[in-house]
């Protein structure tokens, strides 16, 4: 009798016949017999045996089932050692799936060309098809199937798996009714099916899925293998699911399945995930247990480990010194290893040990045979002006990448990403380069996650790829559109949308499509946030009254004297607020007295927004503690998400009045140069994209003897010190700027002007029911005094500076 499962699992989207039952088969051994190798059976003899099947790849769970004319016989579990020793930690997918191509060419020569196995012929001719399609794309899989099936051919066990894997991690349920159909159909259902099935729920962080289909394969008397336990503990941990996952491996050593470096590996994995402080000290007993158990942790291991730590910015000593005993372990650190230990070194912001680490791996020559030419561009990247490369030396290890991902399969998209990001950031210009990294960027449009689209996409800005910026922007629309569900759009990570809609709109090619999705989640988001929460919107002060007419455009100005001492709220209209922030007032990093967020949450207690550090207390940007002018607030978690969206379209416009030296000329309208924000922010041709544009100006003198311009700023991006840093670049200073000046300038500047002459005195933005908003401030007195002392040589552009 065929064995069928008695329980289908329980899928969201998915009926199912009835519940499953509790209980589970005593525990029992798992035979641990090694398959002869599928040539030498085939050297043998011609006739098939169930060893032979049972030689297939348990990454990809492929089995073929026995036809009616050939013998009956049962396909035994695939040992774990098997499983281990042809996938390891299923990073050799591809291999696998040549491995499976050539063993199926195999049987296909053994079969006679006619006779009682022309079924059996036809049958695997159809799965070599599938399983070639399965290579390229889940919809040729998907219709090849369907069509064949169309035309009256039957689908055994290995059709059916072949396609249930091709679905991937975005359509894991397309898996569950694969699985479903073949029960309906009485097809024997066996451990490697279900694998399958648990292989796509694993990737998608289903961990309640797969319990149910674990749970199903005990209620058949399918014994579980290790492959599938460690399943199990990865979609724990990609839902943070940490003690679930931990269940799961007290319940393989119940079974006599003593857990390996892959489910140590996952374990430590899942407690990544979690946001606790103590983490890591659960991670490092896990592992210590792990070694007590005589496992022999691989790199992956203690890798996990040394991320646990470094998220941490408190344990970035412990990262490090993680790394360090993988070493003496002769367990040598991979690429992986080294990038964990710089960003652990990053967010404790000790920037010269983390370049210090990436220059240690590049110059070990054993490091460096070990680690890939994407790797080594995005560590020339961090390191930057440190490298002390030329630029033809850059184009060089930029091509040496671009090799590198040409080999078909040879690359998973994150190194894809880091490529593009590096060109990027190192400044790597050329058409080939851009033709060819634009190339293989296409090819795997469907196979990047949404970050790294996101990525890839800033990776493109300075260059003019109105393709492939079309290209990513269909592909995110593809996956935004079907998220219509509250709790599906809640799920979606609102910094990855934001920062594609960002993107795309710096480099002048945002459409309107992805446009219009991404309002509707990034709004949706902010009400369901809202809804979390029991808000009570008190008025900040009496501006309140000043809230706009539906016809017209607020414009407020107002003048106060408490300006020079204190915050003004110059603006309060539903859920936004616009403050006036004195010099010396910090916004919120806890470095000085006098904190904004404080004075904010003082007149707004039962706020949610205001104490939330993630979101910055609902500030939408922040000034320099020297420099004074308007902030913008939200009270609501909806209003927050809506200004994010403003500012990531450049909708949300913020002028500057900004005293520099020198006599700034008319021609020079726009700073457009790359900012490297790691450590001290400094101009070099290599980072980020920043646009600071250069509107009217005066032309004073101070004396009779120095000369200054008063020029009035805006900018198209919002990177930390970008104003201060692109007017040095351009050999005009800021006056008394400490950071981008010398002292013997900054000593000088200090008697006339005793702050940074920088002040933000206009703000235009929409509030929540789509009305112009426009909110202007005055220079201090302070500032205001520096300027009657000088005399007026000129004045350069239309309307001047807002004083």
């Amino acid at each position: 009798m065929r064995r069928q499962l008695c329980a289908r699992p329980v899928v969201p989207g998915m009926s199912s016949d009835g519940p499953l039952a509790d209980g589970s088969p005593s525990p029992r051994k798992i035979s641990s017999s090694r398959a002869p190798s599928v040539h030498r059976c085939h050297g043998r003899c011609k006739s098939w045996s169930s060893q032979t099947l049972n030689t297939l790849s348990p990454k990809l769970f492929l089995t073929v089932r026995l036809q009616s004319s050939c013998p009956r016989t049962s396909i035994a579990p695939m040992d774990p050692r098997i499983c281990s020793s042809n996938c390891g930690r299923a990073r050799t997918r591809r291999s696998c799936a040549d491995a499976h191509l050539n063993d199926l060419n195999l049987r296909l020569s053994s079969c006679p060309a006619s006779g009682r196995q022309w079924q059996l012929q036809r049958s695997v001719d159809f799965n070599r098809k599938l399983s070639e399609l399965g290579r390229a794309k889940w919809r040729q899989v998907l219709e090849g199937f369907l069509g064949l099936r169309g035309k009256g051919i039957l689908v055994d066990q290995i059709g059916f798996t072949i396609v249930a894997t091709a679905m991937g991690q975005k359509r894991w349920q397309r898996s569950c009714l694969l699985l479903k159909e073949a029960q309906d159909r009485l097809l024997e259902v066996n451990t490697i099916n279900v694998g399958a099935v648990l292989g796509a729920c694993e990737k998608s962080s289903r961990w309640t899925t797969t319990v149910c289909l674990l749970g199903a394969m005990h209620l058949n008397l399918l014994e579980s293998s290790l492959i599938t336990g460690n399943s199990v503990i990865n979609a724990c941990g990609g839902a943070s699911r940490w003690l679930e996952a931990l269940s799961m491996m007290r319940c393989m050593q119940i079974q006599v399945l003593e857990p390996d470096h892959v489910s140590g590996s996952a374990m430590t994995a899942a407690l990544d995930t979690l946001d606790s402080g103590r983490c890591w000290e659960i991670a490092l007993r896990l592992l210590q247990g792990c070694r007590e158990g005589q496992t022999k942790l691989d790199v992956v291991a203690w890798t996990s480990l040394s991320s646990v730590c470094g998220r941490e910015g408190r344990q970035w000593k412990r990262c490090l010194e993680t790394l360090a005993y993988m070493t003496r372990l002769k367990c040598l650190p991979n690429a992986v290893s080294y990038r964990v230990g710089y960003l652990a070194c990053e967010s404790a912001e000790e920037l010269p040990l983390g370049h210090l680490l990436l220059k240690r791996c590049l110059r070990s020559q054993a490091d460096a045979s070990r680690m890939d030419p994407a790797f080594t561009l995005w560590a020339l990247a961090k390191l930057s002006v440190h490298c002390g490369l030329d630029p033809q030396g850059i184009h060089r290890k930029c091509l040496q990448a671009l090799r590198f991902l040409s080999v078909k399969g040879a690359a998973p998209t994150s190194q894809v990403t880091a490529v593009c990001w590096a060109a990027s950031a190192l400044g790597a210009v050329g058409k080939s380069l851009e033709q060819k990294l634009g190339r293989i960027v296409m090819s795997r449009l469907h196979d990047f996650a949404m970050e790294e689209l996101m990525l890839v996409a800033w990776g493109f800005v300075g260059w003019p790829s109105a393709d492939i910026l079309h290209g990513i922007q269909q592909e995110a629309c593809r996956r935004l559109r079907p998220l219509k569900d509250k709790s599906e759009v809640a799920e979606v990570k609102l910094e990855e949308v934001l920062g594609l809609v960002g993107a795309c709109a710096l480099a002048g090619s945002l459409e309107a499509p992805l446009r219009t999705l991404a309002a509707g989640i990034v709004r949706e988001s902010g009400r369901h946030l809202d809804a979390l929460h029991t808000r009570r919107l008190l008025p900040l002060s009496d501006s309140s009254s000043h809230a706009p007419s539906k016809d017209c455009p607020l414009s407020l100005q107002q003048h106060d004297d408490r300006t020079d001492y204190e915050p003004v709220c110059k603006l309060d209209v539903g859920g936004l607020a616009v403050v006036y922030k004195p010099p010396g007032w910090e916004v919120h990093d806890l470095h000085e007295a006098f904190q904004l967020h404080a004075w904010f949450q003082r007149h707004h207690l039962h706020l949610p927004i205001l104490h939330d550090s993630h979101r910055d207390f609902g500030f939408l940007h922040r000034l320099d503690v020297p420099s004074s002018g308007l902030l913008l607030v939200a009270k609501t978690f909806e209003a927050f998400q809506e200004m994010q969206f403003q500012l990531a379209m450049g909708e949300l416009a913020r002028a500057y009045a900004v005293l520099c030296h020198g006599w700034l000329p008319k021609a020079v309208v726009e700073f457009n140069t790359q900012l490297r924000l790691e450590g001290q922010v400094s101009l070099s041709g290599r980072g980020k994209p920043c646009r600071t544009l250069l509107h009217s100006r005066r032309h004073l003198s101070f004396n009779g003897s120095r000369a200054l311009s008063l020029v009035n700023v805006t900018i198209a991006t919002g990177r930390m010190h970008q104003i201060r840093c692109h007017f040095a670049h351009a050999g005009a200073p800021t006056v008394s700027d400490g950071k981008y000046t010398s002292e013997s300038t900054f000593g000088e500047d200090l008697h006339w002007c005793m702050r940074n002459f920088l002040h933000r005195h206009r703000m235009s933005f929409r509030d929540l029911a789509g009305r112009a908003c426009v909110v202007t401030a005055p220079l201090a007195k302070d500032l205001q005094d520096v300027l009657e002392s000088m005399a007026v040589a000129d004045k350069i552009g239309e309307g001047g500076v807002c004083l």
